[in-house]
């Protein structure tokens, strides 16, 4: 399953927005305050009590009480007494509809917070989450949002729990993603699998993602003899996991959760990497060297094929890998947030023109850029004296710039043949 179309109707700064979806990759981009976020959270809510159900918790279809899975009447754009997130996956000619709205209780003056979900029976939609009807494997939800990472990582043994599907949508929807389920999980899977003496495929499968990612770090092993600590090999040293950078840690427990889950989710999948998905994730550059902002992208589609990714970017980087089809620009108008697609192809452009096309800011100082202009119109004007003092202004603060070269080329020109 991925998701076809989705329209948001007065939520946050939405006020009617349809987007037609790519089956692989959505990257949405703008500045601070744009709408990035409030896109990747609409399709959050909406899949929300798809995932509460598939992980084995209740979904009350009609609430009247907020949790911190509802979708509260404080996210409805201002003005509005409705919101509405209507979504068509593909497979289905109709869309699925999540509103939250404002009414009045008949019995009191106050109002009251409803949130309802509206699709048909779970025994009518669930069957279009599996990638064949004849078998358990089924499609995996996973939003990782702008707060993720971890300070200490459980390895706690796990004396009560059975490994189940249902655990592939755990906390899969969370505010927070902490990773605490995937360091325990590993470690409990690791003794599993040091108990019967052969591999595990779970783990062997987590254990491949990681190395397609993190090709200078060794895949993490848990070691028992105290201290109890989770390790990896990093250029030929062995350091625990907490000792890696955040970007590192981040990319690790990233794609070692995606893997894991998908591995629960599909477990006759010969490669459950090969499992179908729709994953969210904001800001997805996050902790990322440039080095690896550009390759995250590609080897996510790679590595996980059946996934369908929407994520938010600032990074150029990111989109000088990636076709225009696959994104998204938008920008907080007079009617609200509103959207466009890129003016030309942006796969291949360089950072020095997607800053100032695509992502709407200057690729240089702005003091030094005015400086340089007001340098060349000098020139032209045929102000020399003037035009050396700024160059000699402009080198007590930025001494090495290409430009100065062609500055002293311009002087000379203007100076010997007047042109």
């Amino acid at each position: 399953m991925y998701i076809k179309k989705i329209l948001i109707e007065n939520f946050r700064g939405i006020h009617k927005m349809e987007l037609e979806l790519h089956p692989k990759l959505n990257v949405f981009i703008g500045v601070n305050g744009s709408g990035k976020s409030t896109v990747l959270d609409a399709v959050g809510y909406w899949l929300t009590p798809f995932a509460m159900v598939l992980s084995g918790e209740a979904y009350n279809h009609d609430r009247t009480k907020h949790t911190g899975n509802d979708f509260p009447n404080s996210e409805i754009r201002n003005g509005e007494a409705e919101s509405k997130i209507s979504v068509i996956p593909n497979e289905w000619s109709d869309c699925i509809v999540l509103c939250s709205s404002n009414f009045s209780n008949p019995k009191s003056d106050n109002k009251i917070i409803a949130t309802q979900f509206i699709y048909t029976h779970e025994q009518e939609w669930q069957p279009f989450l599996r990638k064949d009807k004849d078998k358990p494997d089924i499609t995996l939800f996973r939003y990782l949002r702008v707060h993720r990472g971890f300070r200490k990582i459980s390895l706690a043994p796990w004396t009560d729990r059975d490994f189940r599907q249902t655990d592939a949508f755990k906390d899969t929807m969370s505010r927070e993603a902490n990773f605490k389920e995937f360091f325990e999980w590993f470690r409990n899977r690791e003794d599993l699998e040091n108990e019967e003496r052969k591999e595990d495929k779970q783990l062997s499968i987590v254990r491949k993602a990681i190395s397609l990612f993190l090709d200078t770090i060794t895949p993490p092993k848990v070691y028992r003899r105290a201290p109890l600590r989770m390790v990896v090999v990093k250029n030929g040293i062995e350091l625990r996991v907490q000792q890696l950078s955040d970007g590192e840690k981040c990319l690790l427990a990233t794609i070692g959760d995606l893997a894991r889950r998908l591995a629960i989710a599909n477990p006759t999948l010969e490669n459950p990497l090969e499992g179908e998905g729709v994953i969210l994730i904001d800001e997805i550059d996050l902790h990322l060297h440039p080095q690896w902002q550009r390759m995250i992208l590609p080897k996510l589609t790679a590595t996980f094929p059946n996934c369908q990714f929407i994520v938010s970017t600032h990074s150029p980087q990111i989109l000088g890998e990636i076709r225009s089809e696959n994104v998204f620009c938008l920008q907080d108008g007079k009617n609200g947030i509103e959207i466009f697609p890129p003016s030309y192809e942006i796969f291949g452009q360089t950072s020095e023109v997607l800053l100032p096309d695509i992502m709407k800011t200057k690729n240089r100082n702005e003091y030094v850029d005015k400086l340089l202009d007001r340098i060349c119109e000098a020139i032209d004007q045929g102000n020399l004296t003037e035009a050396k003092n700024l160059k000699n202004e402009l080198e007590t603060k930025a001494k090495d710039i290409p430009e100065y070269a062609k500055i002293e080329l311009l002087i000379h020109r203007k100076k010997t043949f007047g042109k």
